[in-house]
């Protein structure tokens, strides 16, 4: 017998486990290029056009965060960079429409 290090068994044992991951994700993957695009496409556009987004749930949230990012950037608990980082995201959320629809897609 030979003597086999706890070290090297564990490992070989995780690198199974990787691969075994690895065939799962490639399956789902195939799979879901193997669907129907166009479904996919207007389940997402109904997602991203939800109140959720772009309502007034939306616009209270992206509120909410810009203030609260403020009011910590304002006593020094945040720097300045990054509120002006949360700030053009949030722009950048609402606007995501036109900015996608000047590039020839989006959603209708």
């Amino acid at each position: 017998m030979q003597n086999i290090k706890k070290d090297h068994l564990n490992d070989e044992v995780m690198s199974m486990y990787k691969c075994v991951m690895l065939g799962m994700m490639t399956i789902a993957f195939y799979t879901s290029l193997t669907t129907d695009a166009h479904a996919i496409g207007a389940v997402m556009c109904a997602w991203i056009t939800s109140e959720m987004f772009v309502g007034s749930l939306g616009k209270a949230i992206g509120t909410i965060g810009v203030l609260i990012v403020a009011v910590g950037a304002a006593l020094g608990r945040v720097s300045w960079t990054m509120a002006v980082t949360v700030a053009c995201g949030i722009a950048a959320m609402f606007s995501a429409r036109a900015i996608a629809g000047s590039f020839g897609g989006g959603c209708p």
